[in-house]
């Protein structure tokens, strides 16, 4: 066995090499190899890869759009329904002390005051007509004198001034709104 493995090493005691590849071969030459793709691949495989990047951005955006959409239109709803549930209290505090015959049982609390962020219960997008009826309507309902005359003699003892001061703020935000209606 040693003497086959002598053999193998060569006379110098030293292994054999693999022989080597002559110079000037083809991937000493700047040829393509197999771990190098070509540079007309590259710009193919980076077109391609840009191409996704622009679909995966563009669907993310539309995905984007569309739960914003779906969100502002859920956020519109709730609105027109806190405006539309505004009203109808409103309504039937009109019907419950416009009765001549109804105690005098009007309280802070009873009144259905409109939002502060909303005073005009207008829907975001109204036109300027929509606005303008919607400011004379609520300018008539919460006027500090009209609200007094309409529903004087229904407040509950020790309750007008506050009444009072609670009315002419939502007036005075409805008149500060018609600077810029």
């Amino acid at each position: 066995m040693e003497a086959a493995s002598r053999a193998a090493q060569g006379r110098s005691g030293k292994r054999k090499q693999p022989p080597r590849k002559p110079a000037g071969s083809y991937h000493d030459q700047g040829g393509p190899s197999y771990s190098q793709p070509s540079r007309e691949d590259q710009s193919k495989a980076d077109a391609e890869r840009a191409q996704r990047q622009q679909r995966d951005n563009a669907a993310r955006q539309a995905k984007a759009s569309a739960g914003a959409a779906a969100a502002r239109t859920r956020e519109q709803a709730e609105e027109e329904k806190r405006i539309a549930e505004h009203e109808i209290l409103f309504q039937k505090f009109e019907r419950a002390h416009d009765q001549e015959s109804s105690p005098p049982t009007i309280t802070l609390a009873s009144i259905p005051l409109p939002p502060a962020s909303n005073p005009l219960c207008l829907r975001a997008g109204a036109s300027a007509p929509e606005k303008k009826a919607a400011l004379r309507k609520a300018s008539l309902r919460w006027h500090p004198d009209k609200f007094t005359q309409r529903f004087g003699r229904k407040i509950a003892t020790g309750q007008s001034e506050a009444i009072h001061a609670a009315v002419t703020s939502v007036f005075q935000s409805i008149n500060a709104l018609r600077q810029t209606v």
